[in-house]
This record gives structure tokens, C-alpha cells and sequence, in this order.
């Protein structure tokens, strides 16, 4: 997998207010762990908008190359907190990824095709976009790919449907569900119509109105 990469400057000032003042200076503040780093964990300081750019290119669950004056350090995201209104980033903490050890990471899925079965009417429900995978860091895939074209009605996609590459293992459960292709009932039972149709002609037999005395 490719590795983006992020350029960052130790904090000194932490607290709300310093963080405040550094998002409104376009800053994203933040903190990276790791058994390099001095000390287990060290605030840094980001561009917000470098770090956007950065995570579109790459995805949020990718690696990253973290550049702390000089200091390189590769990183995947633990955490991103965003603003609960204007949803820009808040804070984002990372984890440095020692690249000789297997360990899990989460991939997003990509589904390719359009089913059979919206064709024929049904409705595509995705439960779920990302599945785990256990691999060397060198080995962790950009996404994995499903072909859901021959997918019908009733039919379901489970995570062992998945193309998962010779280096890495799948760490989700193999029968996660995916995708299913369900029906929409569009008009009501015709049984329950009449029921309720003969349920109204009986109260209005039994129950008429007395015409109004002069």
C-alpha cells in the first residue's frame, strides 16, 4: 500500500484554550503513541487542510508516513474526533505501526457491479463497509473488491465472498453479512383489503344514524 504522507511540529502549549487558538489558525491538533516515540506519546501540531488531503487520497484506514521535524515515523489513525455540528476534524490521534509485526487493520470494501436483483425490483441493503484483516503492514491491501452483479433476491454477500490477497488473512467473521438483495411490498395483501373493507360495512350496518327530529 502507498503511504501519504504528513508533516507535523511537537506541541508545546496543550489545553482547550491552545487548541482552540490553533484550529483557528487552520491547526489540527494531535497525538502520536508509539515505542518510538520519546516518551510513549508526544502532542503535535498538523495543517488541517494537508490532513484532509492527505486521508482522501489515502483513506483513513491507510499508513502514513509522519514527518515530525525530521523524525519519520510510520502511523495508521486510531482516532479522529470531529466537531458534532460543523463535523470539521477536532483532534486526531495516531499509533505508530512497527512494520515486522502481523496485526489487524481495518479495510474498506469496494462493491462492484450493479445485482441482478435491483434490476428485478428489489432493494440493496449494505450492512457493512469494512471488514478486518490480519497481515505485515507492508502487506495491507487499499481496499478489498466483491463482485455483487450476479447478486439476486434473497441472495446475501458474507465477508468469506471477499478476493482477500495470498498475504493476508481475513480476521472478521467469515459469515458477516455484507449485501442482501430484499423485497419491498408495495401494495397491501389483497385479503387484508377485503377484511378491513368488510369490517367497515359491518359497523355501518349496525350502528346507523337516527335521522334528526323537527
Amino acid at each position: 500500500m502507498e503511504r501519504a504522507k504528513l508533516v507535523a511540529v511537537k506541541r508545546e502549549q496543550i489545553g482547550t484554550i491552545a487548541s482552540k487558538a490553533l484550529r483557528n489558525r487552520g491547526k489540527l491538533p494531535g497525538v502520536v503513541y508509539g515505542g518510538s516515540v520519546p516518551n510513549g506519546s508526544m502532542e503535535i501540531t498538523l495543517d488541517n487542510y494537508e490532513f484532509e488531503r492527505a486521508i482522501a487520497k489515502n483513506s483513513v484506514d491507510g499508513l502514513f508516513d509522519l514527518d515530525i521535524e525530521g523524525q519519520v515515523f510510520t502511523v495508521h489513525i486510531a482516532d479522529i474526533h470531529r466537531h458534532p455540528i460543523r463535523r470539521t476534524f477536532y483532534n486526531v490521534d495516531l499509533r505508530q505501526i512497527d512494520m515486522t509485526v502481523v496485526q489487524v487493520f481495518r479495510v474498506p470494501i469496494i462493491f462492484n457491479g450493479t445485482p441482478v436483483g435491483v434490476s428485478a425490483g428489489g432493494v440493496l441493503e449494505t450492512q457493512n463497509y469494512h471488514v478486518e484483516v490480519l497481515c505485515l503492514p507492508i502487506n495491507l491491501p487499499e481496499s478489498l473488491e466483491v463482485d455483487i452483479s450476479e447478486q439476486d433476491i434473497g441472495d446475501v454477500i458474507y465477508a468469506s465472498d471477499l478476493e482477500i490477497p495470498e498475504d493476508v488473512e481475513l480476521s472478521s467473521d467469515p459469515e458477516m453479512v455484507l449485501t442482501v438483495i430484499s423485497t419491498v411490498a408495495i401494495e397491501e395483501d389483497e385479503d387484508e383489503v377485503d377484511e378491513e373493507l368488510e369490517g367497515l360495512e359491518e359497523e355501518t350496518e349496525e350502528d346507523p344514524e337516527e335521522p334528526e327530529k323537527e
